[in-house]
């Protein structure tokens, strides 16, 4: 950014904020105050890999419309990539994705992925008009939620039962069949 700067003839003042595990570590919050009023004072926020959350509460806090996810290969880690070297040797691209907010951020806490992935569809159902499908879906998913179904990733406490994402598929497929939903 320095050396575009340089070259474009633009000042540029770069300064570092406290976002995701560190800023838990050092602050107390995933995405602390002093974070998000140093990214409010400033033109544009550039950031690289966040770890445990922040993310997405600067994500919706700031209400972003892109996110621009640049990909360039380096030689020397070509061998650790799960792709042929072939096939990513050389590779620079820009990924534009224009999903960040929405259904982008889940159902929530407490839900587990297959379930939160139904949490979005009912998102979209509901954008769509389509109110009693939405609810169908919703109350199937809090029947399911009741038994004390979770999957490995929401650490499930004694009254829960552990389940892989295939049966907790399968749950809700005995909760809910497809024809409901075309009713």
């Amino acid at each position: 950014m320095r050396q575009v700067a340089q070259l474009e003839g633009f000042a540029l003042t770069i300064n570092y904020g406290w976002l995701g595990g560190m800023a838990l570590e050092k602050l107390g919050s995933t995405f602390p105050p002093e974070t998000s009023q140093q990214c409010e004072g400033s033109d544009g926020i550039v950031f690289g890999a966040v770890s445990q959350g922040g993310l997405l509460e600067l994500r919706r806090h700031f209400d972003f419309f892109i996110n621009l996810r640049p990909i360039r290969s380096c030689p020397g880690l070509l061998h650790t990539s799960s792709l042929r070297p072939e096939k990513v040797q050389n590779l620079d691209i820009l990924i534009v994705r224009e999903l960040v907010s929405g259904i982008y951020f889940g159902a929530g806490k407490g839900i587990a992925n297959p379930l939160g992935t139904l949490a979005g569809c009912v998102l979209m159902l509901q954008q769509w008009g389509e109110i009693k499908a939405a609810q169908r879906i919703l109350n199937a998913q809090e029947r399911l939620l009741g038994k004390g179904y979770r999957t490995a990733d929401l650490s499930p406490q004694n009254h829960e039962t552990l389940v892989n994402t295939a049966t907790l598929v399968d749950l809700f497929l005995e909760e809910i069949s497809l024809e409901q939903l075309t009713q």
